[in-house]
Formats: structure tokens, sequence, C-alpha cells
């Protein structure tokens, strides 16, 4: 696999996840991530 595009990959996968955690809630603060 090309390293950029693995990169890119996480980049979104990151990215998801950020935006799946802002839909669902506060479940993050406690952890001291502020999505």
């Amino acid at each position: 696999m090309n390293e950029p595009e693995t990169i890119r990959a996480l980049a979104e996968a990151m990215k998801a996840l950020l935006d799946t955690s802002r839909a669902t809630g506060e479940n993050f603060k406690g952890f001291g991530i502020d999505g």
C-alpha cells in the first residue's frame, strides 16, 4: 500500500470518528478529547 494513501485513509477514519462522536453527544469529553 502506498504510504500517502494510508495516511489519507487514517485521516478520513479519524474525521469519521470525530463526526460520529459529535453526532452521539458528549461521549469523549471524559477522555479529554474535545470533538
